[in-house]
């Protein structure tokens, strides 16, 4: 398995990934008016077909929020695809994260106004390490519209995670925490697109 980040590109993601955490607690807690805090406890690669096993395996009942990322190209008016963001956390976490952002009672369905909350809280996480590596890299990154879907890993594995290994076989994964009255762990993929990940290792070494 190639990897074409090294240690020392992976150490300043990290420093950037603090970053990231800061600014996405600050928008959490503005958009609740409650604390809560963002942190990313490791970031490294993860082969993408081990990624089902490894967080839960198939029968785990998921919530992912999708998105797609570009680069800005100076050479064309379109912009070239850098890689897709999946923000997946199990079913009991999304339900209990979703219940403190929107100050509602438990139950076992997830309602529309919690997809929403979990929906904009991907978002916020996704936008918030992006906003921090376009100010380190100095390129400009455009997130899309976000999706959310809530189904079995290994139903998500198969329809949209394992066709990426076409092109590419790792995930760069980012452990995500959420610290409130609970604490509540997910998991922020990146999925690079094989041209894109090589522009940005190499702007990241010329810049580290």
């Amino acid at each position: 398995m190639i990897k074409i980040f090294d240690e020392e590109i992976i150490d300043v993601l990290k420093e950037v990934s603090h970053v990231g955490a800061g600014n996405a607690s600050k928008a959490l807690s503005k958009m609740t008016g409650k604390r809560i805090e963002v942190e990313f406890p490791y970031i490294k690669f993860v082969d993408i077909k081990d990624i089902s096993e490894k967080f839960g395996g198939g029968s785990t009942l998921v919530a992912s929020v999708f998105l797609d990322v570009k680069i800005e190209n100076n050479d064309s008016e379109k912009k070239k695809e850098l890689g897709k963001l999946v923000f997946m956390l199990d079913y009991s976490s999304a339900k209990n994260l979703s219940s403190y952002l929107t100050e509602s009672e438990s139950s076992n369905e997830l309602s529309e106004m919690e997809k929403s909350a979990l929906k904009e809280t991907g978002n916020i996480i996704t936008g918030s390490c992006l906003t921090a590596i376009t100010e380190y890299i100095d390129v400009r990154l455009y997130e899309e519209v976000p999706n959310i879907k809530i189904d079995f890993l290994g139903a998500l594995m198969d329809h949209f995670i394992l066709p990426i290994a076409r092109e590419r076989d790792e995930a760069l994964v980012f452990k995500t925490r959420f610290n409130f009255d609970e604490k509540e762990n997910a998991y922020f993929l990146f999925l690079f697109h094989p041209e894109s990940e090589e522009f940005l290792k190499n702007r990241l070494d010329e810049i580290s």
